[in-house]
């Protein structure tokens, strides 16, 4: 069963819209270029980032790109006398550092 998509207000639709200027970084392997293909099946774009190149792109993009990563898991009592394993946050791989302009 599927879960359906999350309903987002307007507000945060434009938000997500709103195209910023970032510097792309990756942690992981330092130096080596990001290439993917992200949006809906009716419009899949293709993104190649630089390691330290400046970009303009929507924040939904950025926000994509900086929710990848490798998880971080441990084992945790399930309180019945075994344990199990829980996911405890996420190991970023790539970082996106927002470029404010200044404003006079």
């Amino acid at each position: 069963m599927s879960t359906p998509m999350k309903k987002i207000s307007d507000k945060e639709q434009a938000w997500l819209d709103e195209e910023v200027d970032f510097e792309f970084y990756n942690i992981e392997e330092p130096g080596v270029d990001l290439q993917f293909s992200y949006g809906p099946s009716n419009k899949i774009k293709e993104y190649h980032f630089k390691h330290g190149h400046r970009y303009k792109q929507p924040r939904r993009v950025v926000n994509h790109i900086e929710s990848k990563g490798p998880g971080n898991w441990a084992m945790r009592p399930d309180g019945q006398g075994g344990s199990m394993c829980v996911k405890e946050g996420v190991k970023p791989r790539f970082q996106c550092k927002i470029i404010f302009a200044p404003q006079f």
